[in-house]
């Protein structure tokens, strides 16, 4: 998970680092709704904050499962 208050930049620096060093990990992105998505590569995003706080429990479970792209806003 690459939190909302990391500069889109620093997620694209820790997005390669994990991809390169652990390719079979999975990806959550949560980002704020005025800022956007950063990631294209990750498997998962979510816009914070969510209204629903079982969003973020239920998205990391899709990607357990190994859902990519699992409902994003």
């Amino acid at each position: 998970m690459i939190g909302q208050t990391v500069s889109n930049r620093m997620k694209r620096i820790i997005l390669s680092f994990v991809k390169e060093h652990c390719p079979d990990v999975k990806i959550l992105e949560l980002y704020q709704p005025h800022v956007g998505k950063a990631l294209e590569d990750a498997d998962s995003w979510l816009e914070v904050p969510a209204d629903i706080p079982s969003d973020l429990a239920e998205r990391v479970t899709q990607l357990a499962r190994g859902a990519r792209g699992a409902a994003s806003k």
